[in-house]
């Protein structure tokens, strides 16, 4: 087998400053990581990346572009187009990159095209569930379950975070922290502290982190010293709904509901909702209230911590500003037992939310790890998606969630690290950890299992299972839809098999976000789509990995996802904004030798030697 390499090293680009070269005009680079504000102006016009693009297509699918051309618009950081170049011509290739004599393509040119070289492009990582305050104590607490923990640990920490000061300190390590791993787009649970909520909003759009954030609400069963009352705790969720709202950077939102009618959500119950077993299925997404980068987000913390007349004024504030709801459900089975006996009158954990207006298709629920098969019917038919955290579920001793189970059965999932009770704020690491649960999961499970072959024929999905390969999921119409969905949720794939890790690729980008209903804006390379991306670079000096010159493209990302870390991160993007950069290579671009390098087609030179605009190289040979 002829090996594929990823060879060439990064051109100089036509203009300077670069939007990516982390240094303004005039100024030597900086080999230190850093982050960059979002208030810096951005770049205009248009701009490339070439070399090897990786996405997920769908489940299943995850795409390999080894000489790619992705395109973007550095005003509004939207990609334009993405080209498969292997199979164009030097003339085509050069039409796509360079202005013709006569300038009729200028306009369609990008005015820099940056080879990545040794480096592949892929989407940014999404953090479903993680706790802000959380991180000031994680990797350590890793010895009760649960709900002692939350007593032990947790309340405690988030406790302190009524100082500002200290939750400054925590919430931007935090925040940058996620985006040095990676992470373009975060769900944060802050603490139930309003003032440090709006310090956390504040510190994720100066990083430039895509997000959704929300106050924690929770009325009872909770320690004295933290704990709220609920007419003011619902107060404060509406203040920092008007606060994202106001001090976002787009003030016109023609959807955007002032809360002026603050104190007008009342606290008794809304007229009960249809029976839970009989929920109309949703017949389109909706909308959620964005402002650019930052939503508000409502937060029950779980349903043991808030009142009926707490959760009752969160459902309506979600139904009245379009907001998601963000919380966690069926965790460990002491959490559901105490459920049962605060609301004996629900079917089920689910139906309690269901109940109180807090579950429908833009909720989110972490971890559902004792779901039953009445809470899962329940989330696929309102659209509700899970976020499966598989460290946190390991070190807290909560079980092992059966994704498989939960996607063959049309739920849509999506990844998070949930921190403190996983133990990284990598994404990568919650990567492998799927894989890990899903293996524990199928352990003795299949193929007997007739409720999930029967799930799997549901879903109208059918199965092709290619000899040494994964199986794709075919739609029953035999086309393929973007995000792997078919009737509004991810197609399950074989349900016999335990994911693997091109199908945990799919949940940490396509999948989460689906799961925060911003899959019509990221996820993956598809024109119209924002650029939420990352540059790695898997030959990085101090790389916890080594390659040998014999790997596939394929076995490269493989290893990368499950050797790969911070150190292989070059650069992160969000909306087209270079948010975070560090140089991986300052003794290997020096040491490199000229052999090394390779073009496949000849770099466009001026009279004087110059590399011109739109010089066509690659990133592999094959």
């Amino acid at each position: 087998m002829q090996a594929e390499k990823i060879v060439v090293e990064p051109v100089k680009k036509a203009r300077d400053p670069s939007p990516t070269s982390g240094h303004k005009s005039g100024s030597q680079p900086t080999k230190k990581a850093r982050a960059v504000s979002t208030s810096d102006p951005p770049p205009t016009g248009l701009r490339g990346f070439r070399g090897v693009l990786i996405h997920s297509k769908a489940l299943g699918e995850l795409e390999i572009l080894r000489d790619g051309l992705l395109v973007y618009d550095t005003t509004t950081g939207v990609i334009t187009n993405v080209t498969d170049l292997t199979a164009l011509s030097a003339d085509q290739i050069s039409d796509l990159i360079s202005v013709r004599p006569d300038g009729s393509n200028a306009s369609q040119v990008p005015d820099e095209v940056e080879a990545l070289g040794q480096r592949f492009l892929m989407p940014g990582l999404i953090d479903g569930h993680a706790h802000a305050p959380q991180y000031a104590f994680t990797g350590t607490g890793m010895d009760l379950p649960l709900l002692e923990w939350l007593e032990t640990y947790t309340f405690p920490c988030e406790a302190k975070f009524s100082d500002l000061e200290h939750a400054r300190h925590v919430y931007s390590k935090a925040v940058h922290r996620h985006i040095k791993n990676g992470t373009t787009t975060c769900a944060w649970f802050a603490s139930l502290h309003l003032e440090a909520t709006k310090l956390l909003v504040d510190i994720v759009r100066e990083k430039g982190q895509r997000a959704h954030i929300g106050k924690v609400s929770m009325d009872r069963n909770s320690p004295s010293y933290y704990i709220e009352e609920t007419v003011q705790g619902i107060a404060d969720v509406e203040s920092l709904i008007d606060y994202v709202k106001e001090t976002g950077p787009d003030m016109n939102s023609n959807t955007c509901i002032p809360c002026s009618t603050k104190g007008a959500v009342a606290l008794s119950p809304p007229p009960p909702p249809t029976a839970s077993s009989n929920v109309p299925a949703s017949t389109a997404a909706a909308t959620i209230d964005v402002d650019d980068l930052v939503t508000a987000t409502i937060i029950p913390r779980f349903v043991p911590s808030c009142t009926s007349a707490m959760m009752h004024a969160l459902g309506r504030l979600s139904s009245l500003h379009n907001l998601p709801v963000h919380s966690h459900l069926s965790e460990s089975p002491g959490e559901i037992e105490w459920v049962k006996q605060l609301h004996p009158d629900c079917a089920s954990y689910g139906d309690v939310y269901y109940q109180h207006g807090l579950m429908h298709e833009r909720t989110y629920m972490a971890h559902c790890v004792h779901c039953s098969k009445g809470e899962r019917s329940l989330m696929r038919d309102t659209g509700c998606g899970v976020v499966h955290c598989p460290s946190s579920n390991f070190m807290l001793k909560s079980g092992v969630c059966d994704v498989r189970r939960l996607l063959v059965e049309g739920v849509k999932v999506g990844l998070g690290t949930d921190i403190a009770g996983g133990c990284s704020s990598s994404m990568f690491d919650s990567i492998r950890q799927c894989v890990i649960a899903s293996r524990t999961a199928s352990f003795g499970q299949y193929p007997d299992d007739e409720e999930v072959v029967e799930a799997a024929v549901d879903a109208s999905a059918t199965i092709a299972v290619a000899a040494g390969a994964v199986g794709d999921i075919i739609p029953s119409d035999g086309a393929a839809e973007e995000g792997g969905n078919v009737g509004g949720a991810n197609v399950g794939g074989d349900p016999t098999e335990p994911l693997n890790y091109a199908e945990a690729f799919h949940l940490a980008t396509m999948g989460g976000a689906s799961v925060l209903g911003l899959d019509d804006k990221i996820g993956n390379f598809f024109p119209g789509k924002s650029l939420d991306a990352l540059i790695i670079d898997p030959h990085a000096d101090d790389s916890n990995f080594d390659l040998f010159g014999l790997e596939t493209v394929d076995e490269i990302f493989e290893k990368f996802l499950f050797l790969g870390d911070d150190r292989n991160v070059c650069q992160v993007f969000v909306q087209g904004r270079n948010v975070y950069s560090q140089d991986t290579r300052s003794r290997s671009r020096s040491n490199s030798s000229a052999s090394e390098l390779e073009y496949a087609v000849p770099p466009k030179r001026s009279s004087s030697g110059a590399l011109l605009k739109g010089t066509p190289v690659v990133g592999m040979d094959e």
